[in-house]
């Protein structure tokens, strides 16, 4: 649909029209995994946005632009383009569209390791969420805290966080929202040693992104599953688990640096029976 609207708005000269579909276009590849497509379509987008002096298409589309990069590991480069995003939705007082900037900064921080500044940005997100009663943005912000928590190893404060977050999702019907949840409850569980609990969660979050065909989703998962098989010593498991993910990476175009990538390829040839000897 958004193909043939695009090839109609060609035809018809519609400048404007050309820039939505193309963002939509690429936030659909992105949601399926192709995030070479998705930057391709969304950063010809942002041209046009540019070309028109359109500053809150170009806004949302630096946006778009810096949340694939996070997917692909780059968090400078993410940072660079959404604090770019963030600087012109606050002269243009767009402040549903500030919690969201602030919230994928806080991940990208997140991914750099500095947690503190990553709670802050996040929780200032959320209060902005909650004061405007965006209930699934609270419950992304609840999980995003949750995840912080979840590297600072304050277990239970991220279980509860992620917990509230999944409820929030549930009522909604957010799949997609439900899956992450259960995904990160799974990497909970896994380093609180109770692995068959993980495994179960892993496993039903797999199942709802396999539905929903996001891709990113189902590597994750599937990479985490396979790390808990290895930890149950169930190594074939293990393996067709680790394999299926990087599989899913490659077909995302996801560079072989990504710190997923890595752990699960180094994951991969600890499992690898020894060479013969002669």
């Amino acid at each position: 649909m958004l193909k043939e609207s695009l090839r109609q708005n060609v035809e018809l000269g519609r400048i404007r029209e050309q820039a939505d579909d193309l963002g939509n276009l690429g936030i659909c590849y992105r949601m399926l995994g192709g995030i070479a497509q998705a930057i391709d379509f969304i950063q010809r987008s942002l041209a046009i946005e540019e070309s028109l002096a359109r500053l809150d298409g170009q806004a949302t589309q630096l946006a778009n632009l810096g949340v694939c990069y996070e997917i692909l590991g780059n968090a400078p480069k993410a940072i660079e383009l959404i604090q770019r995003s963030l600087v012109i939705n606050e002269r243009l007082g767009r402040v549903e569209a500030q919690a969201s900037g602030m919230a994928n900064l806080g991940i990208c921080y997140q991914m750099l390791g500095d947690i503190p500044k990553a709670i802050e940005l996040i929780e200032r997100s959320l209060r902005i969420n909650q004061k405007l009663g965006r209930f699934e943005a609270q419950a992304d912000d609840l999980a995003n805290l949750g995840i912080c928590y979840q590297t600072l190893s304050e277990f239970p404060k991220a279980i509860d966080l992620i917990e509230r977050s999944f409820d929030i999702h549930h009522r909604l019907g957010s799949l997609a929202g439900c899956s992450a949840a259960l995904g990160n409850l799974g990497i909970c569980y896994f380093a609180l040693h109770d692995i068959t609990y993980a495994v179960d969660l892993h496993q039903k979050a797999l199942e709802i992104d396999a539905q929903l065909g996001n891709l990113t989703g189902q590597a994750k998962h599937l990479g985490n599953l396979g790390i808990c098989y290895q930890t149950l010593g169930e190594t074939n498991a293990a393996s067709r688990c680790l394999t299926r993910a990087l599989d899913l990476y490659d077909k995302m175009g996801i560079p072989g640096s990504h710190p997923d990538v890595t752990l699960l390829r180094r994951t991969v040839q600890e499992l690898a029976p020894p060479e013969p000897t002669m």
